[in-house]
């Protein structure tokens, strides 16, 4: 894998870890009763499923697309560019 892949796939997790309802979650678990616990078991398994769809990601789609990796060569023409 490489950086620019690893860095997408962080960036997503970021986004997700902001998004207002596991906050909203989270505090309606930590005011419940025993709400400590819950929440440390609730904030394992949601890094447990982030991680368990990073790795699925990673073994279903191991490989660089073939569009993707011809635009990448240095001899490929680039977008709008006619080939000779």
């Amino acid at each position: 894998m490489d950086v620019a892949s690893l860095l997408t796939l962080l960036l997503l997790a970021l986004a997700l870890a902001v998004q207002p309802w596991s906050v909203l979650a989270g505090v309606l678990l930590v005011s419940s009763e025993g709400g400590v616990a819950k929440e440390v078991t609730y904030v394992a398994g949601w890094v447990l499923a982030l991680t368990a769809v990073a790795i699925a990601t990673i073994a279903l789609y191991p490989q660089t697309p073939k569009v993707a990796a011809m635009l990448c060569r240095p001899d490929s023409p680039r977008p709008g560019q006619l080939s000779s």
